[in-house]
């Protein structure tokens, strides 16, 4: 089931957290920033993943109770839709994986719809396509 969030994602008590990322390691804007902040260890996993050249469009990487989505290939780019879409078909994937260790929800805030640039009404509907039916509990964060 999906629950609309309204505020900050960190006021989510959910296991997992999804952080939208470029593929080059720049986490200087945005969410993607206050992630880095606030979980630096993650972070800079994720960052190491971004020198070896292995993040791609539309992936993602898990790293303690944080799943990284790339939505964009550089900072400076714009979001595609349908790396956003692969982004979300990986999270499903992602999740499933993480079920035996009980992490059973998952918040998640509007992917490429920040700094990415996208409109959320042509996001909206992969959400419901891709994490509707995901067997935990799925909160999706609006920013205010």
């Amino acid at each position: 089931m999906i629950t609309i969030k309204h505020g900050s994602i960190f006021d989510s008590q959910a296991a997992v957290l999804v952080c939208p990322v470029n593929c080059v390691g720049v986490m200087g804007k945005g969410l993607a920033l206050e992630f880095k902040r606030r979980y630096p260890y993650q972070s800079e996993r994720y960052v190491g993943l971004c020198r070896r050249d292995d993040v791609s469009p539309g992936g993602t990487y898990l790293a303690a109770g944080v799943i990284f989505a790339a939505t964009k290939n550089r900072w400076k780019d714009s979001s595609i839709i349908e790396w956003v879409d692969s982004a979300l078909r990986n999270i499903v994937g992602d999740m499933k994986y993480l079920e035996p260790t009980g992490a059973r929800s998952i918040a998640i805030p509007q992917l490429g719809c920040g700094c990415g640039g996208l409109d959320w009404a042509d996001v909206w509907p992969l959400y419901e396509r891709h994490l509707g039916g995901l067997d935990c509990d799925v909160e999706v964060w609006i920013y205010e």
